[in-house]
C-alpha cells in the first residue's frame, strides 16, 4: 500500500498504493522500476531532497507523468512544462482517489496530502517536513509521517556541537521537523493502526527505531 522508496535528508520518495509518487527528491535511476507503475506525481515543497529537477523533467518529458505541485512551486518549476499548478484548497479528483491538502509549519511552504479511496472511502494522510501535525477532524485508516529526530537525544547532540565549535544542524532540524515523540502522540490520539515513519535522523535512528517499538509493543499489550 506504502512503499519507502528513499527517505532522509539526502532524498525522498514514496509510492502510495502503487500509482501515486509523492515526491520525487532522488536520482532517475532510483525510480527507472517504478515508472510504469506511477500515475500520478504529487509535490510537497521545494527543497531539493524533495524535488530533484532532472528527475521531475525525465517523469513528465519522458515519460508523460502526470504532476500536481502547489501553486507556490511555481517559480521553482517556471523552466518545466506540463505542471498542473494548483491553491492548497484545491481537491484533486481522479478516477480512484479524492486528494485535498493540508498545510503544514516548515521553514518553506509545505502541505502534506490526505488520499481518499473512491471505492473503499479508505483514506492515507502523508506529512513529513513539519514542525507540528495538522489539526484533522477525519478518522485517518493510515499514515506516513515524519520521525526526524528524538527529543530526549538532539538537546544532547546540540550541545556537542556548540561545545566543539561546530556549525549544528540539530537546531534547524528541532525548530522545523517532526520529533518521534510528537509523531507517536499524533498515532496514538487518532488511534492508527497503519502508519509508516519517514525522515529520520541518522545519528538518532536507534533511539528513534527503540521508541517506535515500544509505542508498538504496548499497544500490542493493551
Amino acid at each position: 500500500m506504502f512503499e519507502i522508496i528513499k527517505s532522509s535528508s539526502k532524498g525522498n520518495a514514496y509510492l502510495f498504493d502503487d500509482t501515486i509518487l509523492i515526491d520525487c527528491g532522488i536520482a532517475f535511476k532510483h525510480l527507472e522500476s517504478y515508472i510504469d507503475k506511477i500515475k500520478l506525481v504529487l509535490l510537497t515543497h521545494e527543497h531539493s531532497d524533495h524535488v530533484n529537477v532532472p528527475t521531475l523533467k525525465k517523469l513528465i518529458n519522458e515519460h508523460e507523468k502526470k504532476v500536481v505541485a502547489p501553486i507556490y512551486l511555481r517559480d521553482k518549476l517556471k523552466d518545466i512544462n506540463n505542471i498542473n499548478f494548483v491553491t492548497t484548497d484545491t481537491v484533486i479528483n481522479t478516477k480512484k482517489y479524492t486528494i485535498s491538502m493540508y498545510e503544514l509549519e516548515h521553514d518553506v511552504d509545505n502541505v502534506g496530502y490526505f488520499i481518499t479511496n473512491k471505492f473503499t472511502s479508505k483514506n492515507h494522510l502523508h506529512i513529513t517536513d513539519t514542525f507540528n501535525t495538522p489539526t484533522i477532524d477525519k478518522r485517518i485508516h493510515s499514515l506516513s509521517i515524519e520521525t526526524n529526530y528524538c527529543e530526549c537525544k538532539i538537546d544532547e547532540l546540540i550541545e556537542d556541537d556548540i561545545n566543539n565549535d561546530r556549525y549544528s544542524h540539530y537546531v534547524r532540524s528541532r525548530k522545523n521537523h517532526l520529533s518521534v515523540q510528537k509523531a507517536l502522540k499524533f498515532i496514538d490520539e487518532k488511534n492508527i493502526k497503519l502508519f509508516w515513519t519517514l525522515h529520520k535522523s541518522v545519528k538518532m535512528e536507534d533511539e528513534i527505531n527503540k521508541l517506535i517499538e515500544e509505542f508498538k509493543n504496548e499497544r500490542e499489550i493493551f
